[in-house]
C-alpha cells in the first residue's frame, strides 16, 4: 500500500478544475476501502462500526473528492459512503494529472493493524 501526505495532495489540486464524477464510475465502491481485505473484514466492534458511521454522518459535502489520475479516490472516502447512503448519483471531484513519489509503502496487513487496532499484525 503507498502512503501519500494528503495535505500536498490537495495542494497540487487547488488550482485543478472540479468535475462532477458518477458515483456508478468509481470503481472504489465495490472495494473494501477500510478495516482490510477479506482477512480483517468484519473484525470491527460495535465502538468502532459507531465511530465509523459518525465520520461518514459528518463527512462535509461541499468538499470534491480527490482522484488519481486513473480515478482510484486519494481522498473523499467518508464522503463517497455518504453520497451513497443518501442516494447521491454524483459527486464534486478534482482529479490530479500526476502524483508524487509516495511517502512510503507498507503491506496492507501492517498499515490496517497499526491504523485501526493499534498494535503488530496477528
Amino acid at each position: 500500500m503507498r502512503i501519500w501526505d494528503v495535505p500536498t495532495l490537495w495542494r497540487m489540486a487547488e488550482d485543478l478544475p472540479t468535475e462532477v464524477v458518477a458515483l456508478a464510475d468509481l470503481a472504489d465502491i465495490d472495494r473494501v476501502a477500510w478495516y482490510g481485505g477479506d482477512k480483517h473484514h468484519g473484525r470491527l466492534t460495535v465502538r468502532q462500526f459507531a465511530q465509523h458511521m459518525r465520520r461518514v454522518a459528518e463527512a462535509d459535502m461541499s468538499r470534491p473528492i480527490l482522484l488519481a489520475p486513473d480515478g482510484w479516490v486519494l481522498d473523499g472516502y467518508h464522503r463517497l459512503a455518504r453520497a451513497l447512503a443518501e442516494g447521491r448519483a454524483s459527486l464534486p471531484a478534482k482529479r490530479l494529472h500526476t502524483l508524487p513519489e509516495p511517502l512510503r509503502s507498507v503491506a496492507m496487513e501492517e498499515y490496517i493493524w497499526r491504523t485501526y487496532f493499534g498494535g503488530d499484525t496477528r
